[in-house]
């Protein structure tokens, strides 16, 4: 086999394995994410100045319990992938909640954490994060499928 061949069928496989972990990914229930608790302590659209093209599609969220600011998209617009559940604008100050995130920053040195999945408030969804890694993972098991398609399809002409 030539390593051409070899290589092909290796991206295809690797590009399969993206898709099926993003699918995976996205049907997660909140119990699979790490879980923080607290009051919070901050809720606005803008934090410590930070500005860019998303000022009016993002909540900045602190809690009590720890250092962390979550940052939680709430676009709407077309072309973005809006949340499902989106009542982050009637939390209040000092409301306890419970935030679900995929990864949690912990010790490193970015304080803010893109990676809310679910809040809840009084087991209450608030927030559900919207389907963007379904459309990825579509794309990354059509590719997959594809460069297999192309992989035996080069190598019955000859090509490599």
């Amino acid at each position: 086999m030539s390593s051409n061949f070899i290589k092909l069928i290796g991206g295809a496989i690797f590009s399969i394995a993206v898709g099926i972990f993003f699918i995976l990914r996205g049907v997660q229930e909140k119990e699979a994410f790490d879980k923080i608790s607290g009051k919070i302590i901050y809720c606005d659209n803008n934090y410590l100045g930070i500005s860019d093209k998303y000022i009016n599609k993002q909540k900045y969220i602190k809690l009590d319990s720890n250092e962390d600011i979550y940052r939680v998209f709430i676009g709407k617009d077309f072309g973005d992938f809006k949340p499902d559940i989106d009542k982050v604008n009637q939390l209040l100050i000092n409301d306890s909640v419970d935030i679900y995130v995929s990864d949690p920053i912990g010790t490193q040195k970015e304080i803010i954490n893109r990676h809310v999945q679910f809040i809840y408030k009084e087991n209450s969804p608030f927030y559900m994060k919207g389907s963007a890694d379904r459309p990825l993972s579509l794309f990354m098991l059509f590719l997959g499928l594809l460069m297999i398609i192309m992989a035996f399809f080069l190598k019955k002409k000859g090509k490599i």
